[in-house]
């Protein structure tokens, strides 16, 4: 089992003002990680998430030898906060555990960039800068209303840049969203087969252990269609895995 030093999130957050998460807290310090496991999946439970929850939840499973579902919080943790350096750490090292070591299909670099700079900002980020944009777009043109000569046409000037910037910020919120609009999954049973259609007939494919990482498509009459990061697909129970 590797072992490494996990850090906790103990930034502010909503999540962390309830007495069930500074329980958990507590809890995992004197190194009881089913209790702090047990509140914090309460609070999810009940609709509550955020990065420090999602990876607070992922150490905790690891510190119980779950792998799979220490990757499934890490994994959540970083769709709410793509750049949160703790869970991506913990995610490498944790990945390092599991049974299939997948290689992805090589992506060209430009690529690589461009998803890079999609994933800068999280949604949540970029609904706020177009409500912003929104607001100082209406600011600016209630002041063209009452407004003449130069200061009306420098006015005239900000709405253009707002508006051009409202646009931009509008396309990237369509380019991110689309992004997180594909589901992933991950493997929970210690071995799953994979067949090549729908049904406990079908061809056996291959195999998947707890902890792969999938794409998850369409669901047909209990089973998955699923897509892994090498582009091998096939069909898998619908309850071998739990969509991140």
């Amino acid at each position: 089992m590797i072992r490494f030093l996990l850090g906790l999130l103990l930034g502010v957050s909503i999540v962390s003002a309830n007495p069930a998460f500074e329980q958990g807290l507590a809890a995992y310090n004197r190194g009881d990680w089913s209790e702090a496991i047990s509140l914090w999946e309460s609070l999810a439970l009940q609709g509550e998430t955020s990065p420090a929850l999602e990876l607070n939840l992922g150490n905790a499973y690891f510190r119980s030898e779950r792998i799979e579902k220490a990757l499934l919080h890490y994994e959540r943790a970083l769709k709410l906060s793509p750049n949160d350096e703790d869970a991506q750490k913990n995610l490498i090292l944790a990945n390092r555990a599991i049974v299939d070591q997948i290689a992805a299909v090589p992506k060209p670099g430009i690529l690589r960039g461009l998803e890079s700079f999609r994933d800068m900002a999280a949604p949540g980020t970029l609904e706020t800068l177009l409500l912003l944009a929104n607001g100082l777009l209406a600011a600016l043109v209630g002041f063209m209303y009452f407004s003449s000569g130069r200061l009306r046409d420098a006015l005239r000037r900000g709405a253009i840049l707002v508006t051009v910037f409202g646009v931009l910020t509008l396309l990237w919120y369509g380019w991110r969203s689309a992004a997180l609009a594909r589901e992933f999954a991950i493997v929970m049973p210690e071995k799953s087969d994979v067949l090549s259609s729908p049904n406990d007939g079908a061809t056996q494919l291959f195999s998947l252990h707890s902890g792969t990482k999938v794409a998850a498509g369409e669901t047909l009459a209990g089973w998955t269609e699923i897509t892994l990061s090498d582009g091998r697909k096939g069909w898998i129970p619908a309850d071998a895995i739990e969509r991140i």
